[in-house]
């Protein structure tokens, strides 16, 4: 149990790095073991991930949503990859 957690961000970050299809999500009530416990484990594998290259990407926003923007000196790099990672929950 000690390592779980880094184990598990660890393989969830090699599935995402290589294009795997990540393991089905079970529900737990569905789960039995002979022996030993079953338990969950929070993870975030993108501490791990191995590319961290940044990728330029265009978007289209609004106008007036640029102009409250640019009034508060939003950095939209910084913020479109925070969006992203709080949607995907990462």
């Amino acid at each position: 149990m000690k390592n779980a957690r880094e184990m598990l961000e660890s393989s969830l970050a090699a599935y995402l790095d290589e294009g795997l299809e990540l393991p089905k999500v079970v529900d737990m009530s569905e789960l039995s073991v002979e022996v030993g416990f079953i338990t969950l484990i929070q993870a975030a594998p993108s501490p791990y991930l191995k590319s961290t290259k940044a990728i330029r990407k265009n978007v289209t926003v609004p106008e007036w949503l640029v102009r409250f923007a640019d009034r508060e000196y939003v950095n939209y790099s910084e913020c479109l990859a925070q969006v992203l990672e709080k949607k995907l929950k990462l």
